[in-house]
């Protein structure tokens, strides 16, 4: 039986989140870790709004059962107990925004930012 919407959301909860975002394009990785360390659900808004979460499902030995797919709502993204936020990268606004792309942002100016010139 797949994952339902309740059932991700209960597993999600018990879960660790953590947050990589980057401010200037304004998305952000997302992962949810079980206490065996299992990530269980993660999320990559990788050039693309919204992207969904993927939820996995694991047995008592570690191996991954199912996973499924869930729009990535704010009820899921806000769900799991925040370890740790990061941000990876240096140019963009102090105040992060889901989506929200920093006016000006040139791809000459993200190049520079990762070569550091």
């Amino acid at each position: 039986m797949a994952i339902s919407l309740a059932d991700a959301l209960a597993l999600l909860n018990t879960c660790t989140r953590g947050e990589l975002r980057d401010h200037a394009f304004g998305d952000r990785e997302v992962s949810w870790t079980d206490d065996a360390g299992n990530v269980v659900g993660f999320y990559c808004n990788s050039g693309r709004w919204p992207h969904p979460v993927y939820v996995t499902r694991f047995d008592e030995a570690g191996e991954e059962t199912e996973t499924v797919e869930f729009a990535a709502t704010s009820q899921i993204m806000n769900t799991g107990n925040v370890v740790l936020i990061e941000r990876n990268d240096s140019t963009g606004p102090d105040e992060y925004r889901d989506g929200a792309c920093m006016p000006g942002l040139t791809l000459e100016g993200v190049r520079r930012e990762l070569t550091g010139e």
